[in-house]
Formats: structure tokens, sequence, C-alpha cells
């Protein structure tokens, strides 16, 4: 992963992984939206046109090929190691690594950066 980062996404969020930016409102550069310990994605969830799946974290750099595509990501039916690999508004293939849920605050922390070679 190329300059981990990590980010608290809160509840009913849309996240702009290519700026790390959250907005409460969708729109073209909205990679995802988090709700609760669900990912959605794609023009019908109101973000860019993006691609997600689940991959295993020994297959991360394999990304495109070995990932499992899903329509909704639950984050709490995630194996400790998988991770959830999205391809952004701009092209760029990110992980997103969940790090800690706070049921308390509907917090999600995920650690995320650039995939390099994901093919």
């Amino acid at each position: 992963m190329i300059d981990p980062q990590d980010i608290e996404v809160g509840d009913q969020n849309f996240l702009d992984l290519d700026g790390l930016r959250l907005a409460s409102e969708g729109g073209p550069t909205s990679d995802v939206y988090v709700d609760g310990e669900r990912i959605f994605y794609g023009p019908n969830q109101h973000t860019a046109d993006t691609k997600a799946s689940v991959i295993t974290n020994s297959l991360v750099p394999a990304c495109i090929s070995r990932g499992r595509p899903e329509d909704t990501v639950f984050l709490y039916e995630l194996h400790p190691d998988e991770s959830v690999c999205v391809k952004t508004s701009m092209g760029r293939w990110t992980l997103l690594v969940p790090v800690k849920y706070d049921a308390d605050t509907a917090v999600e922390t995920f650690r995320t950066g650039y995939l390099k070679n994901p093919s």
C-alpha cells in the first residue's frame, strides 16, 4: 500500500478516496457511501461509477483479478485477513482496511492507501 493513512468515517457519509474527503451528500467524486458497517458504491448509490471487491490480504497485489466482486460490502462479514479493494472515480485502485468500529458513535476507522501494480 502506498502512503497509508487512517480515516474515520461516520455513519451515512460519502467518501472520496482520491481526496480523502467526507461529505453528507454524494457527488461525482464520491467513491463509496458508508452506512454503519456497510459500504455501498456505484451510480445507484449516488457515488461515482466505482468498483469494489473483497480481497484476502495475501492476494492484495492482485486486487483486480483476484478480488471477489460485491454489490454491497458488509464489514461485519469480513474475515480478519480480508480488506476491501476499490477502483476510485479517478481510476486508481485503493485498499480500505477496516481498523475498528465504534458502535457507540457509529464511526468506522479505515486504513487506506493506493495499490502499486494491482493487476
